[in-house]
């Protein structure tokens, strides 16, 4: 008898069900967080997005155990087109905060996943989870990369000692963009910032991570009757952000 199986008993599909709301709802408690200002609580949520769509030889994704095959159409944000884009950074704007806890500057500069509900789309799960949602040159993150590298690496599920160099980047600010600020745009910016001054924008993962947890939310709430209650607050972040002006990146190959 193979030993992986020994002792174990088939779920049956209502414990499938009851896994999926709990799953559903321990996103919607970390996007909620994230609403309300508290951005790193989204890295939780890469946790629970791997067990609903990773699949692997040693283990079964929720996803799969759902039997949906390919009826399942993934609510999109990024509507990527990979022969149009050189720079690609998906739904996501620059935002400057008032320093936080885990911050030694002043001012925390980032990214807010802010949606656009006209510019969506539904996709397959394959080409959903294998779709990009960044791209910098030759440097491509996926929903996929981005959440297994948020999982296994950087604090989902466990922190390594070494985190991929790529994602590092994403996190520390290196990911194509940067402001030099002139004598117009550092007032726009909001106060601290100086003429001249180059500004980084840091946790772009964080947004990318906030972006597959609304289509994942948005997806299941559509495709199932689930008693769930989300209600996703973009505004509040985006209106209280120091900056008046504030963009999403995007570069056309020539």
């Amino acid at each position: 008898m193979n030993k992986n199986k020994k002792n174990k008993t088939k779920r049956l599909p209502q414990d499938i069900r009851k896994q999926l709301i709990i799953s559903l709802q321990d996103l919607i408690n970390d996007a909620k967080l994230y609403d309300s200002g508290n951005f790193h609580s989204i890295n939780r949520s890469a946790n629970t997005l791997r067990l609903l769509f990773h699949q692997t030889n040693q283990s079964v994704s929720l996803l799969s155990q759902l039997e949906l095959g390919k009826k399942l159409r993934l609510v999109d944000y990024s509507n990527f087109y990979p022969d149009d884009y050189e720079i690609f950074m998906s739904s996501v704007f620059t935002a400057r905060f008032n320093k936080n806890i885990l911050t030694t500057d002043d001012y925390y500069n980032t990214f807010l996943f802010y949606p656009n509900d006209s510019n969506t789309g539904l996709l397959l799960f394959k080409e959903w989870w294998n779709g990009t949602v960044y791209k910098l040159g030759d440097t491509i993150f996926t929903r996929k990369s981005i959440v297994l590298i948020s999982a296994n690496q950087n604090g989902g599920s466990h922190f390594d000692p070494n985190l991929d160099t790529s994602f590092l980047n994403l996190i520390i600010g290196k990911t194509g963009f940067q402001m030099i600020t002139t004598q117009l745009n550092s007032i726009a910016m909001g106060p601290g910032v100086n003429e001249g001054e180059s500004i980084y924008f840091y946790d772009i993962h964080l947004a990318y991570l906030r972006q597959i947890v609304h289509e994942t939310i948005l997806t299941f709430l559509r495709t199932f009757d689930l008693n769930l209650e989300y209600y996703p607050d973009f505004d509040y972040n985006f209106n209280r952000k120091l900056n008046q002006l504030s963009g999403s990146i995007k570069a056309i190959k020539n």
